[in-house]
């Protein structure tokens, strides 16, 4: 028979998945880096055809100032760059025109991009 000594710890399958899913959440935690805590909304302000303009709300809830580098969305050409520094516990309006393909989608979802500081969603209904 078998003994298993009880002062050796021992890794299980079920330790091993819990530890699995816990330590990527626990990178997040570092020295307060991660993704920023941001509330976005968008606007449209001008719609042409293949043109959109989108008036952007961002509020930024994160301790430390953070920067909207881009807006991108499927089936634009390219992204636009912006350079919309919001500070910590403020909010800031920017504008950004995306030029599509074809038609501009009836509902799509926008991403901004915020460099090092992570990228957002933001749903876009025109």
């Amino acid at each position: 028979m078998k003994t298993v000594d009880p002062t050796y710890p021992r890794l299980t399958r079920r330790s091993f998945c819990a530890m699995a899913l816990a330590l990527p959440s626990l990178a997040f935690a570092h020295d307060d880096h991660g993704t920023a805590d941001i509330i976005a909304d968008a606007a449209v302000v001008s719609f042409d055809g293949t043109d959109l303009t989108l008036k952007l709300s961002i509020y930024n809830r994160s301790a430390h100032a953070v920067t909207l580098f881009a807006v991108s969305a499927p089936g634009a050409m390219g992204a636009e760059a912006l350079f919309v520094t919001i500070d910590s516990s403020t909010q800031a309006e920017a504008r950004a025109t995306l030029r599509f393909e074809g038609a501009v989608p009836g509902i799509f979802t926008a991403v901004l991009d915020f460099g090092e500081d992570g990228q957002g969603p933001v749903l876009v209904m025109p």
